[in-house]
């Protein structure tokens, strides 16, 4: 999928990741954590789960 990103000077075109893909460095994705586990605060970021790290 194609977004077009303003410029004022000149416009270009970035990808935008499809969300249905499940991989990050070749590896499935296997959990996205948003908040801590033990009390449920927000990391304040995204952590990425896949087999190897």
């Amino acid at each position: 999928m194609l977004v077009n990103v303003p410029n004022l000077v000149t416009p270009y075109y970035t990808e935008v990741p499809d969300p249905s893909n499940k991989k990050l460095a070749g590896e499935t994705i296997e959990t996205v954590i948003t908040q801590a586990s033990g009390n449920g605060v927000p990391i304040g970021g995204l952590k990425v789960v896949t087999q190897n790290g």
